[in-house]
């Protein structure tokens, strides 16, 4: 394996690193203002957020992965994505496909359920204050 001379130009001392596998000397007079860029000092990074996607989108593309017509790779290509990407949104499409087919009576009934609990606790805090305005006024 060959190193870097251990001096840069003008004879500052550097620290070898690897010529082969895209290593080499840092050469600070190439990059803009003569200083690496850090988060301190030295230009500024740009801070990229994520993009975000739409459920419609989502739904589509991982609709064409689920069809097989074309590789995920091929998806992949075709829409700037990357394959992972698809992939995981094919594996929640399938996981999730069961709740399109539940019946509105099944989800009414969880909704109802809830609905009853909350009423209930709500008779019982009613009736605690029934009873004890009933002991203030010695009724």
């Amino acid at each position: 394996m060959r190193y870097a001379r251990n001096t840069g130009t003008g004879g500052t001392p550097q620290t070898p690193q690897r010529i082969n596998n895209n290593f080499h000397i840092h050469d600070p007079e190439k990059i803009q203002g003569g200083q690496p860029p850090t988060d301190e000092g030295g230009p500024p990074i740009s801070k990229t957020k994520r993009k975000r996607y739409a459920a419609e989108f989502k739904a589509r593309i991982a609709l064409e992965a689920i069809k097989g017509e074309q590789t995920v790779a091929e998806l992949a290509s075709r829409h700037g994505l990357h394959p992972t990407m698809i992939a995981n949104w094919k594996r929640q499409a399938l996981e999730n496909m069961a709740e399109v087919f539940t019946s509105k009576a099944e989800r009414a009934r969880g909704t109802d359920e809830r609905q009853i609990k909350e009423l209930h606790a709500k008779i019982g805090q009613l009736t605690v204050e029934r009873d004890f305005l009933a002991k203030a006024f010695g009724r």
